[in-house]
């Protein structure tokens, strides 16, 4: 399956525009007005390869074992004047789900506890990882799942999770009476911190934007054979077959060593800050990074992909390669950035 399309290095920054058919491949012209940089013309493609060995079910296996939870009130105002709390708990397929209802004087680490053991115990597949992604439940998560025999993660990798709550307040709070839109979560759930430095391990040595098809992503066409190190999630099948997914390749000969370590650090999105003139990548539950600075050619095409991402909820990845050249990827993340 091909992959991408125009690669060019981070000081154009441009992003691509794939033909709806045959291999994606586009051609560029610099000079007449498109460009003040004066490059040569350039073509570079790229594929997304499948391995001889398919992933696939073992992946599975794996994302059904990956369990995202969140303990938090909800939209909603009971008979008795006070929030609706629930804990919520998926598997990162977003197959499995289980809620449970938690009186508010009863909100604890102890409740918490005993709800998620009985999960757990009722579950068809045990989880090795659960992930929660607020930082005002950080204590009280951290503490109820503590000798639970799995690795907690605070971390706003959390897609299937964000999508069930998304699912939820259209479908059942929104109808519930006591439902108040103005208590929905805003991005300020996170708490973030100022953006840091790039850790040098993390550098590429160039970057670039680029784009894929939805119909990519809803047709399997990308997927755990041909992506190297990642982490997908099911698309919205409502989204339109020929929206382009935005997205940002970097390259570099280490690229499946930065693919492992964004893995580990809970990768979570990309997002460009225009007040700063900024890109910045985000992982965990509240750390940011400078990824790049935006000069006015970038600032443009940063807002091409910021339009993007709204346009499909948030969704955009970001793809590793050795070189422009390179016919496979060694890494390839889907993201989503939750905005409220």
């Amino acid at each position: 399956m091909v992959l991408a399309t125009l690669l060019l290095p981070l000081q154009a920054f441009v992003p691509c525009r794939p033909p709806s058919h045959g291999p994606l491949q586009q051609k560029r012209k610099w000079g007449c007005g498109h460009s003040s940089l004066g490059s040569p013309e350039v073509v570079v493609s790229a594929s997304l390869e499948p391995s001889t060995t398919s992933r696939q079910d073992t992946v599975r296996e794996r994302l059904a074992q990956e369990w995202e939870l969140d303990c938090y009130s909800r939209p909603v105002i009971g008979e008795d004047g006070k929030k609706l709390w629930e804990l919520m708990v998926c598997d990162s397929l977003g197959e499995f789900r289980a809620v449970e209802a938690m009186p508010s004087n009863m909100v604890n680490s102890r409740e918490l506890r005993k709800l998620v053991e009985k999960i757990i115990e009722d579950a068809p597949v045990k989880p090795r990882v659960i992930r929660f992604f607020r930082n005002a439940m950080f204590n009280m998560v951290s503490l109820s799942l503590k000798d639970l025999k799995v690795r907690v993660v605070p971390s706003r990798s959390t897609n299937a999770l964000f999508s069930w709550i998304d699912e939820r307040e259209e479908e059942v709070y929104s109808k519930m009476p006591g439902y108040d839109s103005q208590m929905r979560d805003s991005n300020d759930v996170f708490g973030l911190r100022e953006p840091e430095i790039m850790p040098d391990g993390l550098m590429g040595d160039k970057y670039a934007f680029m784009c894929l098809p939805a119909s990519h992503f809803l047709d399997g066409e990308v997927n755990y054979d041909n992506s190297g190190i990642s982490r997908l999630f099911a698309l919205d099948k409502s989204i339109p077959r020929d929206k382009q997914v935005q997205g940002i390749v970097i390259y570099s000969p280490r690229a499946k060593s930065i693919a492992a370590w964004l893995a580990s650090m809970e990768l979570c999105f990309i997002k460009a800050n225009f007040s700063k003139r900024i890109m910045v990548l985000e992982v965990g539950i509240d750390t940011q990074y400078l990824m790049a600075t935006l000069n006015d050619v970038r600032r443009v095409e940063a807002q091409i992909f910021e339009k993007g991402k709204e346009e499909l909820g948030g969704v955009h990845f970001l793809a590793l390669q050795t070189d422009e050249s390179s016919d496979g990827v060694e890494g390839f993340f889907l993201l989503r950035e939750r905005k409220r």
